[in-house]
């Protein structure tokens, strides 16, 4: 039987996007901590936070992976991998130092003038692409205009 159909054939309820949704709460807390420039308990604002980020993202990366594979097979990875592998090296050039990824987001921020670390425009860009890959993820339950000879979904 397949992990997402109920004993009667019917589509079982799927509360991977719900959990990913709830997961991202701190995640989005992470990163406008980040954008104000501020601290969070526990995470702090630099690596602390650019970990806690990289935790979160990955529940929640695992469970919108689970949720779009039932749904669109492997083809959801044609999507979802390319953002995820943006978002990571996001977080190595961060870690490891590595400017030339993470500068223009750190100029863009920078706004004021002041001086932005790189921990804290990986966080940035890495809540940028989380944004998009949750709001790609959660569109897919739009209902979808069927073309002729498409069966129903």
């Amino acid at each position: 039987m397949h992990a997402n159909t109920s004993t009667r054939g019917t589509p079982a309820y799927n509360a991977g996007p719900i959990v990913a949704t709830i997961v991202g709460i701190p995640a989005a807390a992470i990163v406008i901590a980040a954008l104000n420039d501020a601290s969070l308990p526990i995470v702090g604002s630099g690596r602390g936070a650019l970990i806690g980020l990289w935790i979160l993202g990955s529940i929640m990366c695992g469970q919108g992976i689970a949720s779009m594979r039932g749904r669109f097979g492997l083809r959801s990875l044609l999507v979802g991998a390319p953002f995820g592998i943006l978002a990571t090296a996001f977080i190595f050039s961060a870690l490891f130092g590595w400017s030339l990824l993470l500068q223009p987001i750190a100029d863009a921020m920078r706004g004021s003038g002041s001086a932005v670390s790189l921990d804290r425009a990986a966080i940035v860009g890495v809540g940028a692409i989380m944004v998009v890959k949750w709001t790609i993820a959660w569109s897919s339950y739009l209902p979808r205009l069927q073309t002729q000879g498409e069966p129903a979904r």
